[in-house]
C-alpha cells in the first residue's frame, strides 16, 4: 500500500547526517518512497542524490533573511507545500564557534528559519546536542536535568531550543551524543576513523571524556519516524544517544581490537582529561544519557559501540 506523499525540507544537506539520510532515503525504495526532498546546503552540493523529481537542492545561507526567504518560497513553489523541516545544518565544531562567535550564533540559532516556518505553521525536527548538559551528575542525563553549557556551541544549542519553545507551535529537539557511520561522499569521517588512522602511531585518549554515542542508522530512524508519524503531539526534548556510554580510551581500544594488533595496542595510550590543565575550549566530561524516553516512543532499540563498529566494516 503507498504512503501519502510527505514533502520534507532538510538543512545542512551536505554534511555527513545529511548525506546518509539522502542515502537512505534514495536507496530504500520499500520504506522511502513517499518522500520528496527540498535540500539546502551551505557550499558543497557534489554528490547529492539526483532521482528523477523527488531531489530539489538549494543553496541557501541560513544568517541571511532574504536567502532563507527564497529557499523557502523555491520548495514551495514546487511542491506547494512543506509537511516539516528537517533541520540538521550547523557549525557543530567547538573549536571554530569560539573563534568566530556570532557567525556560530546566526546558524546554530537560525532565527529567520524559525519565524519563518512559524509563519506557516511548518513543524521543525532540530538537531541539538548532548552538550547541553554540564558532565557533573555522575549518572546518565534524562531529559529533565538542567541544562549548563560549557561553550559557545553548547550554548547556541540551548538557545536554539528556547528559541523553538517561544516561537514554533510543533517542534522536536534531538539531543544527540557523537553520531558514528561509515564514511561517505563528500562528508567529512568520524571519529572511529580518526582511531584507525592512530594506529601506527602513539595517541592519548580521555578515560573520563565519556558519550553515549550513537549510530548513524538509528539517527536517520528517528528523523524519518518523526516525519511519517508527526510532531505536534510529541513536542519536546528529547535524548538521542546509543545504548553504551564510552570514552574515547573505550572507542579506541574498540577500534584496536578490530583493526589491530600487539604491535599496535601500545599506541593507544590512556589519559585522565580531569588531570590536565584547562584547554582553550572548555567541553563536558560525562554526559551519557539515557535515550529511553525516544527509544520508547518510536520503538526502536539503539545500537551500541560493539554493535557499531560491527555495521561500521572497520577492518576492511
Amino acid at each position: 500500500m503507498s504512503r501519502e506523499k510527505k514533502t520534507i525540507l532538510v538543512t545542512g544537506v551536505s554534511g555527513f547526517l545529511g548525506r546518509h539520510l539522502l542515502s537512505e532515503i534514495s536507496s530504500n525504495s520499500s520504506s522511502c518512497d513517499h518522500f520528496v526532498v527540498h535540500g539546502w546546503y551551505g557550499s558543497n552540493s557534489d554528490d547529492l542524490p539526483t532521482a528523477g523529481d523527488r531531489f530539489h537542492y538549494q543553496q541557501v545561507d541560513l544568517a541571511d533573511e532574504a536567502s532563507v526567504a527564497a529557499g523557502l518560497n523555491q520548495a514551495l513553489t514546487i511542491s506547494e507545500q512543506v509537511d516539516v523541516c528537517l533541520h540538521l545544518a550547523a557549525i557543530s565544531s567547538p573549536r571554530v564557534c569560539e573563534a568566530d562567535a556570532e557567525k556560530a550564533k546566526a546558524v546554530n540559532v537560525p532565527l529567520h528559519l524559525l519565524r519563518a516556518l512559524a509563519d506557516r505553521k511548518i513543524p521543525i525536527i532540530a538537531l541539538s546536542t548532548d552538550q547541553v548538559y554540564g558532565g557533573d551528575k555522575g549518572s546518565l542525563y534524562e531529559e529533565g536535568c538542567e541544562t549548563q553549557p560549557l561553550n559557545v556551541y553548547a550554548q547556541g544549542k540551548v538557545d536554539l531550543e528556547a528559541n523553538l519553545r517561544q516561537l514554533v507551535d510543533s517542534w522536536v529537539a534531538l539531543r544527540s551524543s557523537i553520531i558514528l557511520g561509515p564514511e561517505i561522499k563528500g562528508a567529512h569521517s568520524t571519529f572511529l576513523h580518526f582511531c584507525k588512522s592512530r594506529l601506527r602511531e602513539e595517541t592519548t585518549f580521555y578515560t573520563d571524556e565519556k558519550r553515549s554515542v550513537v549510530w548513524v542508522g538509528d539517527v536517520c530512524a528517528t528523523l524519518l519516524w518523526f516525519c511519517d508519524n508527526g510532531v505536534s503531539v510529541n513536542n519536546g526534548e528529547y535524548n538521542m544517544g546509543g545504548a553504551t556510554n564510552v570514552s574515547r580510551y573505550d572507542m579506541a581500544m574498540a577500534v584496536h581490537q578490530v583493526c589491530g594488533n600487539d604491535e599496535t595496542k601500545q599506541n593507544v595510550v590512556a589519559t585522565v582529561k580531569a588531570t590536565l590543565p584547562p584547554g582553550p575550549i572548555v567541553s563536558p566530561l560525562d554526559i551519557g544519557m539515557d535515550s529511553s524516553k525516544l527509544e520508547s516512543l518510536i520503538g526502536r532499540k539503539f545500537l551500541g559501540l560493539e554493535d557499531i563498529i560491527k555495521h561500521m566494516n572497520l577492518e576492511d
